[in-house]
């Protein structure tokens, strides 16, 4: 049954996501987690649906950690920031990509983090008439190198974009994006 919750919940946080009129925010992410989890988390994470975590969370395989829980407030705030700061600024390729990786590495959730992630990456996409992005089962293990790379190269909080130089590595690399792009 967990599975064709998290089915319909992906419909569900897609069709917002394609009606949502305003731009990201706090209260836009954490209701892309609520629809995202709902019917799906296991009793004992229950009442982390819908809000930022309030425990510590590792990533299985990663050799990085996430910022504690009592970071998460801070970092997001600083990641909206940035995407406010800068939404206008750079290519909508290069915003949604540093969004998603710096989204990532705050891994605000107990739950839902890679699925709300990619929505919003696709939300900046569509946004400014760019094609959304789905990540084929078979390319799966490039994508989470490629974050790995990416993820590496920050602190494990979200203070600015880490060095490019490991963005265009990750990505050139794994081939997630084309060379031809130009990456800054």
């Amino acid at each position: 049954m967990k599975e064709i919750n998290e089915v319909m919940n992906h419909k569900e946080a897609f069709d917002h996501i394609l009606s949502c009129r305003g731009d990201i925010n706090r209260q836009f992410i954490l209701k892309l987690q609520e629809i995202v989890t709902r019917n799906t988390l296991d009793d004992d994470i229950g009442d982390q649906t819908g809000r930022y975590r309030n425990v510590r969370v590792y990533i299985r395989g990663a050799e990085w950690m996430p910022p504690g829980p009592e970071d998460v407030p801070e970092d997001m705030k600083k990641l909206l920031s940035w995407h406010t700061r800068n939404r206008k600024k750079l290519h909508p390729l290069i915003t949604a990509s540093y969004f998603h990786v710096g989204f990532e590495t705050v891994h605000p959730f107990v739950d839902g983090n890679g699925r709300v992630g990619r929505l919003l990456m696709n939300f900046i996409l569509h946004r400014n008439g760019f094609p959304m992005v789905n990540i084929p089962e078979s390319r799966e293990l490039e994508y989470q190198l490629c974050l790995e790379v990416v993820s590496r190269s920050s602190s494990g909080t979200f203070h600015s974009v880490p060095d490019r130089s490991h963005w265009r590595a990750g990505f050139r690399t794994h081939q997630a994006l084309p060379n031809r792009i130009g990456l800054p």
